[in-house]
């Protein structure tokens, strides 16, 4: 799954990205290589293979799988530009289980449907939060990497939210 990572990180063909993280599927399907698998697919417009994913997920009876299920269906409804909905899917998954990238992800929808106090306080969550980072599958596979954008966003609402208010 590194290699696909990196191979999107560097914009390397898509198609190739895509088979490295069908051939990292295929030697794990755990919970950390099928949810950078699901949000590698999102980012190369590959929705159908992320919402397979996420029914994989949502039919396990582990309540941190239904929640990233959500997660990735929430991910989903964003990329259609469904951002209302999306707070309600990821708002269901913190229903089902309180992890640190349901709130990153939490925060991003809200700031996209609009709602920026929210979407800092979600952001001011994960920072108060920084140390769940650093394995958010609970399994010690490093993933401190979803953290590399939390200060832009959270500047980003805080400075939405100022402006609201000029």
């Amino acid at each position: 799954m590194i290699r696909a990572y990196a191979g999107l990180q560097q914009g390397q063909n898509a198609s190739q990205i895509a088979a490295q993280i069908a051939e990292a599927l295929a030697l794990s399907s755990s919970l950390s290589n099928q949810v950078p698998a699901a949000l590698m697919y999102l980012a190369l417009d590959r929705e159908q293979k992320a919402t397979d994913i996420a029914a994989d997920l949502g039919g396990k009876l582990n309540v941190q799988q239904r929640a990233y299920s959500k997660l990735i269906t929430a991910l989903v409804l964003q990329a259609d530009d469904k951002n209302i909905v999306a707070v309600e899917a990821l708002q269901e998954a913190v229903g089902l289980a309180d992890l640190w990238l349901v709130r990153f992800y939490l925060g991003q929808a809200y700031f996209a449907a609009g709602h920026y106090a929210e979407a800092e306080s979600e952001f001011t969550l994960c920072k108060e939060r920084l140390g769940e980072a650093y394995s958010v599958f609970l399994d010690d596979t490093p993933t401190f990497r979803y953290t590399a954008e939390l200060d832009d966003w959270l500047s980003r609402a805080r400075a939405n939210m100022t402006s609201l208010h000029n």
